[in-house]
Order: structure tokens, then C-alpha cells, then sequence
């Protein structure tokens, strides 16, 4: 494989064509480039960061991710999800048993039907609104709760105490829930990353190391079955808005923005690139970061599909 400074040097002297080239790994960070074709070229893991490309060809290019890549991101998003899966259990667990000690029947009779009440609240809201929403309904109704059921005793004496019992019920409800909730959002937002970078085998993978980690936490601390039934309901309910957010859906650009942090870190760089009048035809765009680009009347045609594009200036991947 050439090196990157053959390739300058090369280009300086007037040379263009660099057609079917193992460029795979290599950086022309900050480099002017205008004009060079790269038609079929191997460019995955490529950094042209900062670089001029005008009228640059990159038709039928390989872009995306390095074979090392896949694997550090694959291994990586592995120990995430089984960190998550622990964590998830162990909280949980910790909340419920704190709950159990501290409440009578009635209390959690009463957090388990808030339990129910705010995932049908939070499935509406974030649905409609994306993640950011829903998990602001968790946080107001916990600090609404929190605020009543901290006051203690004083509030207690001056209010019905079955009253104060709701509150701290609701308030113990939903720290349970939302940690559980958090950490299975976040193995979904994962999985997708994976899926998006590498493929549906890598994301069935994170979720089940996700699922094998809570589920043995679970089965080594023996906690509530109804938390247990939290993780598949969230875990369907963010699949069904991560394919929202990567088809283009607005309300859930948070998703996005996480599933691209993740993807492009390794794959073929293309940011604060000069790309005017560069074409992509036929390429597919898989996992190349476009931060910040120019764009002025870069050809697409026949490669990337539009709807797997974040507005230009933010930060984006194509996920082809």
C-alpha cells in the first residue's frame, strides 16, 4: 500500500489519477487535493479532514469503516452494553430493596400503578416528541414528588399523611424506572450504532449481552418482576424510534446524533472539507463524517440516499 506522502508528493509533480489505490488508514489531513481522481479507490478509515477537494472524484470509492475499526467499535459497544445491563440491576435492585424496607403495602401499590402510569406517559410523549421530552416527564414528576416526600415528618403533621405515603411512593417509582429506563435507552441507541456501522448481527449482539448482564444481575439479587418487565417494552418501544430518527424523523434527532458520534469516529473523514464540485456518484456513503463540509454542488447521484442525511453544519454520517 502507498504511503500518504507518496501520494502528495505524486499530485504535486501532477499527477491525478489515483483510481483503484489502497488508500485505506491513510490522512491527507489539511492537503490540497482539487481535481484528484479517486474513482474505486479503497478510502475506508481516510482522513481528508480540512482538505481542498474540489472537483475531486470519489465515484464508486470505498468509504466507511476499517476492518479494525469494526472490531474496536464492535468490542467496545460490547462492554458498554454489559456495563449497562449490571448497572441497570444493581440500581434497580438497590432502590427496591430500600422501597421494601421503608414502605407498607399500600406504597407500593401505589408506585406500582405510577410505574405503569408514567411508561404509558412516557411512551406517548417521547413517541411524539423524541427522548429528550419523555425523560423530562420522568424528571418533573420526580422533583414534584421528591419536594413533598423530603420535607419529612413537618409535611407529614400538616398534610393527610396518606397524602405524603403517595408521594414518596411515586418518588421511589420513578427512581427505580428511570434508571432502568436510562440504561435501556442507551443499549438501544447503542445497538443501533452497531447496526448502523456494521450490521443487524452487531446490533443482536449488544442487546443480548445487554440482556444477559441484567438479566443475571436480576437472578443473583432477586428483584421485582415488574422491573424485569420494563427492559423489553423500552427496548421495543427506542428500536421503533431509533428507525424513526434514521429515517429522517426530526423529532428524534437526539438518537441520531448519538448513533452518528458513534459510527464515524473510525470510518473515512470528510470534515471542514472543501467538496465543490466533487462527485460521489455511485458511492455508497457508509459511515463518512461530513461535519462541517462545503458542499456546493457535490454530485450525489445514484449514491448516497437522502434520507439518511443530517442538515449540513451538524454533525453527520450517511448510514447507508
Amino acid at each position: 500500500m502507498v504511503e500518504a506522502d507518496e501520494i502528495v508528493r505524486l499530485y504535486q509533480q501532477g499527477e491525478r489519477n489515483f483510481s483503484r489505490l489502497n488508500l485505506s488508514g491513510l490522512s491527507f489531513q489539511g492537503q490540497d487535493l482539487s481535481g484528484a481522481d479517486f474513482t474505486q479507490a479503497n478510502l475506508r478509515g481516510t482522513t481528508f479532514r480540512r482538505s481542498v477537494l474540489r472537483g475531486a472524484n470519489f465515484a464508486g470509492a470505498r468509504i466507511g469503516l476499517r476492518l479494525r475499526g469494526k472490531i474496536l467499535l464492535t468490542l467496545g459497544l460490547l462492554v458498554l452494553a454489559a456495563l449497562l445491563g449490571i448497572g441497570a440491576g444493581i440500581m434497580g435492585t438497590i432502590v427496591n430493596l430500600e422501597i421494601r424496607v421503608h414502605t407498607t403495602r399500600f406504597e407500593e401499590i401505589i408506585a406500582g400503578w405510577t410505574t405503569l402510569l408514567l411508561l404509558i406517559g412516557y411512551t406517548f410523549v417521547s413517541t411524539r416528541h423524541g427522548l429528550k421530552a419523555g425523560f423530562s416527564l420522568f424528571l418533573i414528576a420526580f422533583a414534584v414528588a421528591v419536594s413533598v416526600a423530603a420535607t419529612g415528618p413537618l409535611i407529614a403533621t400538616l398534610i393527610n399523611p396518606i397524602a405524603f405515603s403517595i408521594a414518596f411512593a411515586i418518588a421511589n417509582a420513578i427512581t427505580i424506572v428511570l434508571t432502568v429506563l436510562a440504561a435501556t435507552v442507551t443499549a438501544t441507541v447503542l445497538a443501533t450504532g452497531g447496526w448502523a456501522a456494521i450490521g443487524m448481527g452487531s446490533a443482536a449482539l449488544i442487546i443480548a449481552v445487554f440482556i444477559l448482564g441484567f438479566a443475571s444481575t436480576v437472578a443473583i439479587t432477586h428483584i421485582v418482576a415488574s422491573i424485569v418487565a420494563v427492559v423489553p417494552c423500552v427496548l421495543m418501544l427506542t428500536g421503533y424510534q431509533c428507525w424513526r430518527a434514521l429515517k429522517g424523523d426530526g423529532q428524534h434527532s437526539m438518537i441520531r446524533q448519538a448513533v452518528t458520534a458513534l459510527t464515524v469516529q473510525w470510518g473515512t473523514s470528510f470534515q471542514s472539507a472543501d467538496l465543490t464540485d466533487a462527485s460521489f456518484t455511485g458511492t455508497r456513503l457508509h459511515n463518512a463524517n461530513f461535519d462541517n463540509a462545503i458542499l456546493t454542488r457535490t454530485c450525489w447521484a445514484n449514491g448516497a440516499r437522502t434520507a439518511s442525511i443530517h442538515a449540513i453544519g451538524s454533525p453527520f454520517a450517511f448510514l447507508g
